[in-house]
């Protein structure tokens, strides 16, 4: 028996997941309100990357914040396969 996930991802989940790799968003995932919360919510930590308080900036932040996070949970997910994979005998 396999220790590990054998569910396969999505069509539409791979397509999220590029989107989030490449422009950091998924297409209209968003409403105002939550750009407004995103903003408020990053705002300290942009200023202290020397970012201006413009809403353009405070979500390029954002961005790049997002970027950087998947790119670690997306190498932790197939470090983590990779490792039950050899655990279970099949790499």
């Amino acid at each position: 028996m396999s220790t590990y996930p054998s569910s396969r991802a999505a069509p539409t989940q791979i397509e999220d997941i590029s989107n989030l790799l490449n422009t950091g968003e998924v297409p209209n995932l968003f409403d105002t309100g939550d750009m407004i919360a995103i903003g408020e919510n990053v705002r300290t930590r942009a200023r202290a990357s020397r970012m201006d308080g413009s809403r353009a900036d405070l979500f390029a932040f954002f961005v790049q914040e997002v970027r950087c996070l998947c790119v670690c949970v997306c190498l932790c997910v197939y470090v983590g396969v990779c490792v039950l994979q050899e655990i279970d005998g099949e790499a």
